[in-house]
């Protein structure tokens, strides 16, 4: 399986449409590790007319289910 990272320019791509955006992630391990390295690009964008919020499902939940 192939990882994909969020970045900074696709972060802003959707502050386009939006001032709110809600990240969701598994509760596994995986899911925490991608939602600390989400945060890298999340943090290169923030101001303050715009807002991230994490969301992480319980094992074994994931953002399919």
């Amino acid at each position: 399986m192939k990882t994909i990272q969020l970045t900074a320019t696709q972060l802003q791509l959707l502050f386009r449409s939006t001032p709110e955006i809600i990240l969701c992630f598994d509760g596994d391990i995986a899911g925490q590790n991608a939602a600390w390295k989400a945060m890298d690009a999340v943090f290169s964008v923030l101001d303050d007319n715009r807002q991230v919020r994490v969301l992480m499902l319980p094992s074994p939940h994931d953002p399919d289910s």
